[in-house]
């Protein structure tokens, strides 16, 4: 059974405040819970109907035993349309003094796509970038937009939120920034780089533009107005020596 103030209390967690309140997010579906268990976040609980404890245990050799609820609580406990029957209630780790990555480091000013920033983590986590910071104004990495589209990226990849001039002043290696006054985008970036994108509509602020080293751009071949986020940020990672 699940009771009233548990299922407030998860629902709240699909707004920002309460999830910086509770210190917890939600993650939804078989797959993204397989690539939690062997991650260092941790459970707070685990909650599936009766078809998905019965999925996740043929799925898994974990040994962790989820509370089963009915459809219709799965229901107002979801955040998706379409529940897949498996929630999960998950602490937030205290990574906001993490140390600077010494390879290359993703840094994303003023990105509020839920869909972009899932996207990008995912990336990060296909070409091995182990760290990505955010402007305290750009979207919530907890958000459930953005779990979802990380497809697990969001369990191995340090996402953290800072001032980012404060950030960039104590960068010693390359600040590349993708803007459109930059040299083409045509050889491999061999050195440890911080690569800075701004959001498609407004770029890079120009507070954040001082700190750059080096300003690169996408060569365009055809009449398309702009390039999505997360494609070039894809792109970009691929000239990664």
């Amino acid at each position: 059974m699940i009771s009233k103030n548990q299922i407030k209390y998860i629902k709240s967690l699909q707004k920002k405040g309460a999830r910086v309140e509770g210190r917890c997010f939600l993650v939804e579906g078989i797959k993204m819970i397989k690539e939690l268990l062997p991650s260092d976040f941790k459970i707070q609980s685990l909650w599936a109907t009766e078809k998905g404890a019965e999925t996740f245990q043929r799925n898994t050799d974990f040994l962790i035993t989820p509370e089963i609820i009915s459809t219709k609580e799965m229901e107002r406990i979801s955040s998706l349309k379409n529940p897949p029957g498996i929630l999960d209630v998950v602490e937030i780790p205290n990574n906001t003094n993490s140390d600077i990555e010494n390879g290359h480091v993703i840094v994303l000013d003023g990105v509020n796509d839920p869909g972009n920033l899932g996207g990008i983590i995912r990336t990060a986590d296909w070409f091995g970038i182990n760290q990505i910071v955010c402007s305290e104004n750009s979207v919530d990495c907890y958000n459930p937009k953005v779990i979802q589209a990380t497809m697990g990226g969001i369990f191995r990849v340090d996402v953290v939120y800072t001032n980012l001039s404060d950030y960039l002043s104590n960068i010693e290696k390359p600040i590349i920034g993708l803007t459109l006054n930059g040299e083409e985008l045509t050889t491999k970036i061999t050195d440890p780089s911080i690569l800075v994108f701004g959001s498609e509509s407004h770029g890079v602020s120009k507070e954040i533009q001082q700190f750059f080293t080096k300003e690169r751009w996408i060569p365009k071949k055809g009449k398309a107005e702009s390039l999505n986020l997360g494609v070039a940020v894809g792109i970009v990672c691929n000239q990664l020596a």
